[in-house]
């Protein structure tokens, strides 16, 4: 991942960065008109960001989220022999995720005996509902997390 990447994408957000927190490789960004926080992190040795998103809200975080994700991709229009892929965390393994785009189209699949997401690491099957909700997504018959604070987590792999 070219450093110019990480350092055009820090100055596309600077307005949003709080109160100075930024290192290295990590920076959090507030979003005063969505009241949402993103803690975004760099893992260069494995070619992606982690985008953890905080707030009361689960649509106003998903703003948030939809912000990022277009300053992802201005900040890549320099780079076009670089892609860009949404991934979700798996349930079964931390250091699993999984193709965003993958569990979406599993979510749609009606008859769950004909679904095959599964953990790439495990090998166990995933239900796209549960990850999809626990993603911040709403997906068909799945409500997100009932809650006052939603983390959803988002890797962005170059």
């Amino acid at each position: 991942m070219p450093g110019e990447l990480v350092s055009r994408l820090m100055v596309r957000l600077q307005s949003l960065i709080q109160d100075g927190l930024i290192w290295r490789n990590d920076v959090v960004v507030y979003d005063r008109s969505t009241n949402s926080q993103a803690w975004i992190q760099l893992e260069q040795d494995k070619s992606r960001f982690l985008v953890t998103l905080r707030g009361s809200d689960r649509t106003k975080c998903c703003q948030l989220m939809d912000r990022i994700i277009s300053e992802v991709i201005v900040s890549l229009s320099q780079h076009p022999s670089i892609t860009m892929e949404q991934r979700i965390r798996s349930p079964h393994d931390v250091e699993a995720s999984i193709n965003l785009e993958d569990a979406i189209a599993d979510a749609k699949i009606p008859n769950e005996s004909e679904r095959t997401l599964c953990c790439p690491l495990s090998h166990l099957p995933i239900q796209a509902e549960v990850i999809l909700a626990a993603a911040g997504f709403e997906s068909q018959g799945a409500r997100a997390p009932k809650s006052s604070s939603f983390s959803f987590f988002f890797f962005f792999f170059f």
